[in-house]
């Protein structure tokens, strides 16, 4: 187990003196998310892609993902970690320069490149920056200090969202050139260029909250042992987890890719309409995120999961029987809410596994859901092209509902085992 730095903060105080300044710096990072989802099938339909085309696309960009987080675990239980964070952030401005000449000269390949890019450096971003929100927050507290990431990054999506709406709108309405209606993508390299001088400037990686109090490494002395003897239950538990997360990767992006092209083709063709609808969804971790993050810190992981299982699977087979535009805009803000409240108490769980090779641990959850969202957009296109528009959509509900065994049974084998116990 790593020794505590002496610039370690104590065991009783929730954040580091500098949590709040790490975090707000991801807003900067987080402009283009949002409306890359949109853009990105958005082009491609323009591009008169086909529905496997369009699902090849939209996976790329985890596709240079997983490429890179399959080493970079390594890397930050090993190097800097801020200083790995900011050459993510660098690489990925640069890969919006690239999307954004792509779309200009109406280049598929091009923008495959740039998105395959944009996943690559991603790795190097959110890997290191996920162990340093662990290791700067209490145990207690760890879902709240996700909460707070993913609040940040929220604000991010929204100013990015309204930047590229506003320009890609205006620019349509007024019929400008595409040098304008794009125009955002070179502002969000920008603004990932700040972001990475920001985490340079305002992060001590030296401060560090130290949540292992004494029952913590009674427990851990003790599973010691257990795990010589068992060791087999401890593998089928961190197997069955990275499964799990795979699996849950696939479910979460075999129909998201195809949101707008659903809405377009069954509900409205107007492509405004389709943003209004699809804006609620995407701004509603602005204003719950942090609320919701205490909500899962609090949450039994047994019945967090299992009551966001099935209400995922409902809001989906809702979310296709309903031609209200209101109710659709409603629907998909509830779903969205309930696997982010999902993702924050499996987050929560995997960080306390292990603190000494915490990088790693979450190097491999990360590749294993980055395998998960390359093969579920592909597995989507192919399900749409082939059978229907609603196919994508009715796998994604059988998959949820069979995956909760396998989220018990992962819990289950691995809470003896966890160096940072739940109180």
């Amino acid at each position: 187990m790593n020794q505590v730095s002496p610039l370690s903060s104590t065991n009783t105080e929730p954040f580091t003196q500098d949590f709040f300044s790490m975090v707000s710096s991801i807003m900067y990072n987080s402009f283009g998310f949002f409306f890359l989802d949109f853009l990105i099938p958005f082009v491609a339909m323009i591009l008169d892609a086909s529905g496997a085309v369009m699902g090849v696309l939209f996976a790329l960009r985890t596709v240079g993902y997983l490429l890179s987080s399959s080493f970079v675990g390594i890397l930050t239980d090993r190097y800097q970690k801020k200083v790995l964070v900011a050459f993510g952030s660098v690489g990925r401005g640069l890969s919006y320069f690239l999307m954004y000449i792509a779309i200009i000269f109406s280049s598929l390949d091009g923008l495959a490149i740039g998105t395959t890019f944009l996943g690559f450096c991603a790795g190097f971003y959110w890997i290191p920056l996920n162990t340093l929100v662990a290791e700067k927050s209490h145990k207690n507290n760890r879902s709240q200090a996700y909460g707070y990431r993913t609040s940040a990054q929220a604000r991010g999506e929204l100013f990015g969202g309204i930047i590229g709406f506003s320009l890609l709108s205006t620019a349509s309405s007024m019929g400008l050139s595409d040098v304008i209606a794009y125009a955002a993508l070179p502002i969000f390299g920008l603004a990932n260029f700040y972001a990475g001088y920001l985490f340079i400037a305002r992060v001590n990686e030296y401060d560090k909250i130290n949540s292992l109090a004494a029952i913590d490494i009674n427990i851990k002395s003790n599973n010691t042992t257990k795990i010589g003897e068992l060791s087999r239950f401890y593998v089928i538990g961190l197997i069955t987890i990275l499964l799990v997360m795979f699996l849950a990767s696939v479910n979460g992006s075999i129909a998201r890719p195809f949101l707008i092209p659903y809405f377009i083709g069954q509900i409205s063709n107007d492509a405004t309409i389709a943003t209004l609808v699809y804006v609620p969804s995407g701004i509603v971790s602005l204003f719950l995120a942090t609320r919701l993050g205490q909500l899962a810190d609090k949450m039994n992981p047994y019945l967090g999961i299992t009551i966001g299982s099935f209400s995922g699977a409902l809001m989906t087979y809702l979310l296709i029987n309903t031609n209200d535009i209101i109710v659709f805009a409603l629907l998909l803000t509830f779903d969205v809410t309930i696997a982010l409240t999902t993702g924050l108490v499996l987050m929560n769980m995997i960080s306390r596994i292990t603190v000494a090779h915490r990088g790693k641990i979450l190097g491999f959850q990360q590749a294993s859901s980055n395998i998960g969202n390359i093969v579920g957009p592909i597995l989507g296109g192919i399900l749409w092209d082939a059978y229907s528009v609603f196919t994508p959509f009715l796998i994604s509900i059988v998959v949820e509902i069979l995956l909760i065994p396998l989220y018990i049974i992962a819990v289950r084998a691995l809470t003896p085992y966890l160096e940072e116990t739940y109180d």
